[in-house]
Parts: C-alpha cells; sequence; structure tokens
C-alpha cells in the first residue's frame, strides 16, 4: 500500500505507532514553505511587524517543530525527531503551473504506477 501525505502527518503517524514508514523519493521531494505576508499599507503596520517577528522566532518555530512535528522554515531549527534534514533528500523544483494544467494526467499515472501488479 502506498499514501502520500504530508511530511507532519506521516511522522505523526509513527509517532502514533502506524505501521508505516517514511520513504523520501529518490527522484526528489517537493519542499513547500508557509509563507506570511504582511498587506501594504496595514493600519496597525508595527503589530504586523511584531507579529510576523513572533511567527519567525526561533522559539516559536522550536515550538513548532517540537510540538506539531512540522519542519521549520529557519535553518537554526532541526528537523523534528524521525524527519531527515534537507539535505538528507534531493530537493525539486514544483512547477505549480504545469502541475496544475496537467493534474489530471499525473493522477490518472499515479493510478497506473500503483494499481498494476
Amino acid at each position: 500500500m502506498v499514501g502520500v501525505t504530508h511530511e507532519e502527518l506521516a511522522s505523526a503517524a509513527v509517532r502514533q505507532g502506524s505501521p508505516v514508514e517514511i520513504i523520501y523519493m529518490k527522484e526528489g521531494v517537493v519542499v513547500s514553505p508557509g509563507t506570511v505576508q504582511i498587506i501594504k499599507g496595514a493600519k496597525n503596520m508595527e503589530n504586523a511587524k511584531k507579529f510576523v517577528d513572533f511567527l519567525t522566532s526561533k522559539d516559536l518555530q522550536t515550538m513548532t517543530a517540537t510540538k506539531l512535528n512540522m519542519r521549520a522554515s529557519r535553518n537554526d531549527v532541526p528537523a523534528p525527531p524521525g524527519l531527515k534534514t534537507v539535505s538528507e533528500f534531493k530537493i525539486v523544483k514544483e512547477e505549480l503551473k504545469s502541475e496544475l494544467a496537467n493534474t489530471q494526467v499525473l493522477l490518472d499515472k499515479f493510478k497506473d504506477i500503483y494499481t498494476s501488479n
């Protein structure tokens, strides 16, 4: 059986004792960072900047990694237990426009690979 999911969900399943293993594809893995933005001309610009500083702080990123088992956006926060470090797998660039335009082709290929005997 094969499943594709976000890393933190797979890691949570492993930690909870599910009979699964996290496999990083040798062909490469897409790494999609979360983002935070401030709207230009925000009414409370100083508070917005403080909030971004809080979200990107080492303390919060460390807590996110340890409590939520999510990979941090910062390079100085280690990967959560059970996850490989980014340097241990190949990263491939996400081609979102192409992937969205070819969604059905990709789904059909995935289905064909994993349902054929």
